[in-house]
């Protein structure tokens, strides 16, 4: 059986929603399906990841960064490469292209999949061009939504809002990002942490969108209160220093104050990461808004690690911490303040020596071998419907 994964972003980064896809992408070739990846990101290209699967890499025309439609002869060829498929799965569906393989694909009587984030949390966006197009955003996820077989998200929350669509036919499946913790043997003990700092760690793409401003001006008045505050950035370096860069421009007196307290600790691997996630006591999710954190793969590795997590309340964090508030604290977003005083609080707490690691698991969290697991049912659902 082959495989069309259509994605409209790039893949070629460390942010959540690609390593969402490349999970996915992966889990089918476990199940011994032929992949073919299609993304929406630059010249068209084609090349193999890590000889599993073939990633083609296709141009489009963007709108608020969303990728909506390709240049015709590119459409030609994901067409031609859909008729040659059994399943067709649209990954985060929310864009006019994905809606027309969705059309295309049932016409052919394939088996459409569609996987969903933020199903209505375009409204909510903090870049006022996303929120004027989000009632087309929306509009196309909710008919991607009907004309699937099966609908995936890994949202609980979204589970529950998809399945009152009225008379909706597809299958609606609740299977979570996993996380690559499950081979790896990281001590976590709260004894192998030092603490004459209270550190904190940032993981993922230091941008405005992700917080890294609110941050930054957080850590400016944490040290103006002299509470010895340590922040960790695991990220791509560049993406780092150029948001520094901006921030030394805006505010130079804030910056001169808190430049020894930053830590830059470029990209690294699944197990350097967790080995430094092991040595902090708290992870900082400061997002903007709640596209930005449609689920949030990184709330999932440091409460895996039983690392509390100080986020922003918005998307996926709210809900998911809501779930269960002793797995960490959300504050007011875009609030420099309020995420300074969350700080303080746990600073308080670390100087009480109250133990910050007895955080609670959350329901879901799970690791990657379990996401295989439940994709392998999906694809034995699909072999015998088949039959």
């Amino acid at each position: 059986m082959r495989v069309i994964l259509l994605y409209h972003g790039c893949i070629n980064g460390i942010g959540g929603a690609q390593r969402a896809v490349l999970n996915i992408a992966t889990a089918y070739h476990m199940q011994g399906l032929e992949v073919i990846l299609i993304s929406s990101c630059g010249k068209l290209y084609v090349s193999k990841i890590n000889s599993k699967f073939i990633l083609l890499s296709v141009p489009s025309y963007r709108v608020g960064g969303i990728a909506l439609v390709p240049p015709i002869d590119t459409f030609k060829l994901v067409v031609r490469l859909v008729k040659t498929s059994d399943i067709v799965h649209l990954l985060f569906s929310e864009t006019l292209f994905q809606l027309i393989v969705a059309l295309q694909s049932k016409a052919l009587g394939k088996i459409v999949i569609s996987s969903h984030l933020a199903f209505i949390s375009y409204v909510f966006h903090h870049n006022p061009l996303v929120r004027v197009i989000s009632p087309f955003i929306i509009l196309f996820k909710v008919l991607i939504a009907y004309l699937s077989d099966i609908v995936h998200t890994p949202l609980f929350r979204d589970v529950l809002l998809i399945k009152k669509l009225p008379l909706l036919k597809a299958k609606v499946i609740h299977i979570p990002h996993g996380i690559h913790l499950d081979q790896l043997e990281i001590k976590c003990d709260y004894k192998f942490i030092e603490h004459d700092k209270l550190r904190l760690m940032f993981l993922g793409r230091f941008t405005k969108d992700k917080g890294a401003y609110v941050l930054l001006n957080a850590m400016t008045i944490l040290v103006e209160k002299k509470i010895p505050v340590e922040l960790w950035i695991v990220g791509p370096r560049s993406v780092a220093l150029r948001t520094l860069y901006y921030f030394a421009k805006k505010n130079p007196h804030g910056f001169v104050s808190i430049k020894n307290s930053i830590k830059l600790l470029g990209e690294v691997d699944e197990y350097t990461k967790y080995s430094i996630i092991a040595k902090i006591h708290c992870g900082v999710i400061p997002s903007l808004s709640d596209p930005v954190e449609a689920y949030s793969i990184a709330l999932s590795e440091f409460n895996a690690l039983k690392r509390c997590v100080i986020a922003s309340r918005v998307g996926a964090l709210k809900y998911r911490l809501q779930t269960n508030i002793n797995a960490g604290l959300t504050v007011k977003p875009k609030s420099p303040k309020a995420l300074a005083d969350a700080i303080e609080k746990l600073w308080e707490k670390n100087r009480g020596g109250e133990n910050m690691t007895s955080i609670p698991k959350l329901f879901d969290v799970i690791t990657f071998s379990e996401e295989v697991k439940k994709w392998k049912q999906i694809v034995s659902y699909i072999r015998r419907r088949n039959r």
